[in-house]
């Protein structure tokens, strides 16, 4: 499973740069409304299925500047819950495709020819944020870092009801959340450890944490960063 966020950071100068000239940027997010944005983000969830990751985790989405205008002339305050589907949809659609064509490839002539095939798509979705009907475009819902240190405002009394809440609006049965009890770790602890719950500021440094990168993808392009 590969990571993923809707935002690129100036950091990234290549990536930044050209999103820039492509106009798909609203306050450093993609804009999903954009349909050159989308084609732009699937490219980037195609390099990661060459890599052969088969799910994805989509996080965020839940911050949209209020005073930004996208490019369907929507506000963020009325794009704040709209631009989630729009998200998790650009990459749902684009795998749906991808499945589509790998199992036509793999049909008799016969079969081809049948317009009662129903594909749909064979990769793995693990989002965070979401709204109503958001199963259609993701399995699985995850809500959020947890850093619980088991009072009556953490753990179990607050992640169940607000599991059966999430499923009640999003329709979305399938549920999960943290339960992890580490809180104010050091960032030796961290690395020792492998936990989630990182102060770590280099970008570089994190991607041990994310995905052991040598074993399976090739380590970063540091010309990214100049």
């Amino acid at each position: 499973m590969c990571y993923f966020n809707p935002y690129v950071s100036t950091s990234y100068k290549i990536l930044f740069n050209e999103c820039l000239e492509i106009v798909i940027l609203f306050v450093g997010s993609i804009d999903f409304s954009n349909k050159n944005a989308a084609l732009w983000y699937q490219k980037q969830i195609q390099e990661s299925i060459d890599l052969g990751h088969n799910g994805f985790m989509l996080d965020f989405r839940e911050y949209t500047p209020v005073n930004s205008i996208s490019s369907n002339e929507m506000s963020g305050l009325e794009m704040h819950n709209h631009f989630i589907g729009l998200y998790q949809k650009t990459v749902y659609e684009m795998t749906l495709n991808y499945t589509a064509v790998e199992n036509i490839l793999h049909l008799d002539e016969n079969e081809k020819k049948s317009s009662s095939i129903n594909y749909q798509s064979d990769f793995l979705f693990h989002a965070c944020s979401g709204y109503t009907h958001r199963a259609q475009y993701s399995q699985l819902h995850w809500p959020g870092d947890a850093s619980v240190d088991w009072n009556i405002y953490s753990v179990q009394d607050v992640y169940l009801p607000l599991g059966e809440n999430w499923i009640d609006i999003s329709t979305n049965l399938i549920y999960d959340h943290d339960t992890d009890g580490r809180y104010r770790l050091g960032k030796t602890d961290i690395f020792h450890g492998g936990q989630w719950i990182m102060n770590v500021r280099d970008d570089l440094l994190t991607i041990p944490l994310f995905a052991r990168a040598d074993s399976i993808i090739p380590p970063i392009d540091s010309s990214a960063f100049t």
